[in-house]
Formats: structure tokens, sequence, C-alpha cells
């Protein structure tokens, strides 16, 4: 993926990253459940800002590597959010008709703050291509 831009915003670093290739719901769907299976160490699934719930209890869905699988079976929407950790908390979004990802990090201490464009990409850009590979 392509880094566009990271900015400064509400404590934390938001930037943005646009796919190489075109990608479509079922990319989507593959993106956010690489990024489960191999970026968080768990998430929170939000579709359209909704959160995903246990049938049962109501209680926030929380995904691990071993049932991100039931990401693949999401009907199509505008955009999923993961909400997880790396190291670092961190927010994720994938926007179906955009074709771009939002990933916010919150900061956490001044490296990540005073990271600029290159520093920011060397951080975030082994990941971000790792998911774009599990798109196609």
């Amino acid at each position: 993926m392509v880094l566009v831009s990271v900015q400064p915003e509400d404590n934390g670093l938001t930037s943005w990253w646009r796919p190489t290739h075109h990608m479509n719901w079922e990319n989507v769907c593959r993106a956010a459940h690489s990024a489960c299976s191999e970026v968080f160490t768990d998430a929170v699934i939000y579709v359209n800002e909704e959160p995903i719930k246990t049938p049962n209890s109501g209680e926030l869905l929380t995904f691990t590597a071993s049932d991100a699988d039931e990401i693949l079976k999401i009907t199509e929407h505008s955009t999923i959010t993961l909400h997880g950790r790396r190291n670092v908390p961190m927010i994720m979004t994938f926007c179906n008709h955009l074709q771009l990802v939002e990933v916010k990090l919150p900061c956490l201490n001044n490296r990540i703050m005073e990271s600029d464009y290159q520093k920011f990409n060397m951080l975030l850009g082994p990941y971000m291509d790792r998911i774009e590979s599990a798109m196609h």
C-alpha cells in the first residue's frame, strides 16, 4: 500500500493508505481477516461503525486469529473498522468504496508523534503491505 498522508490528530497520528490494486468488498474482508490473523493480537470489529456482538449475550465480539474466518462472512457494507493492539493500540478502517485505509495510532511516546512521512512509512509500511498481499 502507498502511504498517502500522515497527520497529528487528537493526541495521536492518523494516516491514510491507498491500495496499489482495486479493492472490492471481498478484498476488504480478506484484508480485515489478515489484519486480525497477522497484525493484531485481538480486535473488536465494527461494520459501518456498528460493533459486531455475540448473538446470545450481546457483548462486543473480540476476534482472535482462531476465529478470524468469521470476517470473510460479513455482508457488504461501506466500512470495516478494527480496534486492536499490535504493541500499541491501533484503529484500522477499510473503506470499501473510497479505496482507502485509515490507520490511527495514539501518542504513547514522542517517537511516534515525531515521525515524519518516511519514518512512519517504515514503521507501518510492512504491515500494510502484508495486509494488501492477503487481499489478492
